[in-house]
């Protein structure tokens, strides 16, 4: 799946700024569902291997928040004051 994203288009006709979105449980503060004025863009990602442990792979992914980021802010409750 991951080879998928990293090859398909990283904005579509309804996601103009981004088509991915991201929900992590303990750390909400980057939780965002795309919509078609603020969306993460799949920006890079580099697969490192760990020499202890043999056919596993790790990986960095960077993700671009696109759009109108103020309005991603105001959705989420965080004021500028």
């Amino acid at each position: 799946k991951l080879m998928a994203w990293i090859n398909e288009e990283k904005t579509t006709t309804g996601y103009t700024e981004g088509r991915f979105g991201l929900r992590i449980d303990d750390f909400p503060y980057f939780n965002m569902t795309p919509t078609s004025t603020y969306g993460y863009v799949l920006n890079n990602v580099r697969f490192v291997r760990d020499p202890n442990k043999e056919n596993k792979a790790g990986f960095v992914m960077t993700l671009r928040l696109g759009g109108n980021v103020r309005g991603w802010f105001d959705a989420n409750g965080y004021s500028a004051e």
